[in-house]
């Protein structure tokens, strides 16, 4: 009986954190040079994006509306990521228990425009969905074709 074809999720460990400006494909080779093979699919989680990318917002840049002020207040929420989730977003399509579901303007639809506050510093930055989502994996697409010689979709 022929076997089924096997799918596993294989995490990849980074040595060392990124940084804004880094060069994800560098950071990455280590571990994809050891790793990747031909029929593989690679997923990056957004965050280390941003992150090379360098898309961090100083939240002390933020000017909340008396109106943001209290309904971040309702919720216990920090009223400078509500601001920037409503500024991220294109549009706001629902509020609901202290979280806002929009459509940011890559044309996803989120909870609070992908702002993502954990992990990142302490809370004194917030870290933005990557500019050019597609870009960015055609980007690393190229660089493993040129240096690894395999054509891994990147997702």
């Amino acid at each position: 009986m022929p076997r089924a074809p096997e799918v596993r999720i294989i995490p990849v460990p980074l040595a060392e954190e990124i940084h804004p400006g880094d060069s994800l494909f560098q950071k990455l080779l280590p571990t994809l040079s050891r790793r990747l093979k031909r029929g593989d699919i690679l997923i990056i989680k957004h965050k280390i994006v941003s992150k090379a990318e360098g898309q961090l917002v100083d939240l002390s840049t933020m000017r909340p509306s008396a109106a943001t002020r209290a309904w971040a207040r309702r919720y216990n929420l920090d009223p400078r990521v509500t601001t920037l989730a409503m500024k991220e977003g294109k549009r706001i399509l629902r509020r609901r228990r202290g979280v806002l579901i929009t459509e940011t303007r890559h044309g996803f639809i989120c909870a609070n425009s992908g702002v993502d506050v954990s992990n990142v510093d302490g809370g004194a930055h917030a870290l933005l969905l990557p500019k050019n989502p597609d870009r960015s994996a055609a980007q690393l697409y190229r660089a493993i074709k040129k240096h690894l010689h395999l054509s891994i979709p990147v997702i």
